[in-house]
């Protein structure tokens, strides 16, 4: 049996006592001196230091130099119950042969046969399995699906005498394989040759989730282990000439979860649900020669795809529990490294429970604002009717037009006020940032606070008048959904005010509407600014409300107007459902 090679073996067996510190580059013989062992086995050292060297700079570890395709293969499943029908002493021998099922009566060639065992992973014992490719369906089809062994059926070979049982519960599955093709791989600074290879993953589930890669296995192994390393000069082995030892290194194709802490392990592919998801190819196997391409790429080019990468959800019949996502092929540069998506598809759980929650608030925010001076301005857009007003090119509502607008509402912003403006429609030749005021006549206009000396328009991505509800994915259905909504309204109130209470009262218009009180209401005059802080007053109830400015003269009768919040009543308000048609 070969010897596993340690760390020593070399230095202490073979008395190799390589070291770059040394800084040798060639080993010269000398006439009439002794030939040492040391010296035959150290010249192959310092050529294998330079080309482990140079293959480390091109080269990634376990890079797949040539060949080493990895593709995955599935077949049907049986597990099979042992406690009536014995399996015979080597489960091997049925390999090739084929079995005829009872009720119904298929047929099926075993492919692979493994007898029961414990997984590696640690999940436990499970049952004998065959590994199946169904040969005759034709009496267990049923319509235009084939029928499988059902569970519990027995099945015989006559030639075998033979009699296995399937599983009472749950006897069919697919069983899923890696294969490795034959291929040259970049291992421990050597390229090492390795033959096809294949390993089942997975008996009973195709949507498997394992890292797959190498296991290296060094080895030295010597004439007692391989009669090929007698001289063989002759024609056959001349066994008293024993050769020199060979150093080997093996490569076995395994799951990472079957390795131990101590195996050294190279790592291929990941798969996830059955599909490669991250791989080890030619292309990203190489090393720093890949990283300074990938920074060319990224530098002449960015990021981009040669062709979309779509995914889209799909329903599954039958099936209310999981959607499909399915996902296109697509090729894409990513910070310059080459990626490339297989089609595939991944079942995924439907989002199925619901939460009831009450009394979520959704803000309203308007966007596309401008802000307003809280100082010379009179009077308040009507937002009740979306008014229009102009647009001018001088303060207090002079000069001349060069627009129109319309504004939808009116917020205080520390020490001005927004205003919310849509349907912007300039003249020809103007710009909105040469506006310097806005309103109806010299009466009622606001006066525009510039930046730079300039009219800003703010927020103007966000003027879609849709907001996000504050749970996402709310349901709709013919018993749920988006219920018992009440709504926060701003509404214009005109007021003539002569020092009185009487005089000085707004009232709701709905029954059951009630008036909140944000710090937010507005009050102006036709003679006075705007009032961020007027004196509130509740009569008799929130349905009516006696504001008194802060700035009223005292005397006389002056005409204010209000912007106010009403809560409106769950009765006055209603809902408009939108029906998607395809």
């Amino acid at each position: 049996m070969a010897t596993k090679l340690s760390n020593t073996t070399f230095s202490t067996t073979y008395k190799d006592d390589f070291a770059d510190s040394d800084q040798y580059q060639r080993i010269l013989f000398n006439a009439g001196r002794a030939l040492q062992a040391r010296e035959l086995t150290q010249s192959q050292t310092i050529i294998q230091k330079s080309i482990e060297r140079f293959g480390s700079n091109i080269f990634m570890e376990g890079a797949a130099v040539q060949g080493g395709a990895i593709q995955t293969v599935k077949y049907h499943s049986i597990k099979l119950d042992t406690t009536t029908y014995s399996l015979p002493s080597n489960i091997q021998s049925i390999v090739g042969y084929e079995f005829t099922g009872t009720s119904p009566a298929i047929k099926f060639k075993v492919l692979y046969a493994y007898g029961e065992s414990t997984k590696t992973d640690g999940s436990g014992n499970n049952p004998a399995t065959l590994v199946v490719e169904y040969t005759d369906t034709s009496t267990g089809t049923s319509g235009t699906t084939p029928v499988k062994i059902s569970d519990g059926a027995t099945f015989t070979n006559s030639s075998l005498s033979l009699t296995l049982q399937a599983a009472a519960a749950n006897s069919t599955g697919t069983a899923s394989f890696v294969e490795v093709d034959n291929g040259t791989f970049f291992v421990k600074g050597q390229f090492v040759f390795q033959k096809a290879q294949v390993i089942l993953v997975d008996k009973y589930d195709p949507n498997f989730t394992y890292d797959i890669g190498f296991k290296i296995i060094e080895e030295v192994v010597t004439s007692d282990d391989d009669d090929g390393l007698y001289d063989n000069q002759g024609a056959v082995p001349n066994v008293a000439a024993p050769g020199a030892d060979r150093y080997r290194i093996k490569l076995e194709l395994r799951r990472s979860i079957d390795l131990t802490s101590s195996d050294n392990f190279i790592f291929l592919a990941r798969f996830i649900n059955g599909r490669i998801t991250q791989q080890i190819t030619k292309i990203n196997g190489y090393n720093t020669i890949y990283d300074l391409m990938a920074t060319r790429t990224k530098e002449e080019s960015g990021n981009y795809t040669l062709n979309p990468i779509i995914a889209k959800f799909n329903d599954i019949a039958g099936n209310d529990s999981n959607l499909d996502l399915e996902i296109s092929s697509g090729i894409a540069y990513v910070d310059g490294y080459r990626l490339e998506l297989p089609p595939s598809t991944i079942r995924l759980s439907k989002a199925l429970d619901t939460q009831l929650e009450n009394g979520q608030p959704v803000s309203a925010r308007y966007g596309n604002y401008v802000l307003g001076s809280n100082t010379a301005n009179k009077g308040i857009p009507n937002i009740n009717t979306f008014a229009q007003v102009n647009l001018r090119n001088a303060v207090t509502h002079g000069g001349s037009t060069i627009g129109t607008a319309r504004v939808r509402a009116i917020e205080e912003d520390n020490t001005a006020t927004r205003y919310y403006l849509f349907d912007i429609q300039m003249n020809s030749g103007e710009n909105f940032r040469n506006t310097r005021s806005f309103g109806t006549s010299a009466t009622d206009y606001v006066n525009v606070e510039l930046e730079d000396g300039i009219a800003v328009l703010k927020s103007t991505s966000n003027n879609s008048l849709l907001f996000d509800l504050p749970k996402t994915r709310p349901t709709f259905t013919s018993t749920g959904g988006v219920s018992d909504v009440t709504m926060t309204i701003q509404k214009k109130f005109d007021i003539a005010y002569d020092g009185s209470q009487a005089s000085g009262q707004i009232d709701v218009d709905g029954a059951g509407d009630l008036f909140t009180l944000p710090t937010t209401w507005v009050v102006s005059g036709q003679d006075s600014a705007v009032d961020p802080s007027p004196t509130l007053t509740e009569n008799v109830t929130a349905a009516s409300y006696f504001v008194e400015p802060s700035t009223y003269p005292g005397s006389g009768t002056v005409n204010y107007e209000v912007a106010a919040y009403i809560a409106l009543a769950a009765s006055n308000v209603s809902e408009r459902r939108k029906t998607l048609v395809s």
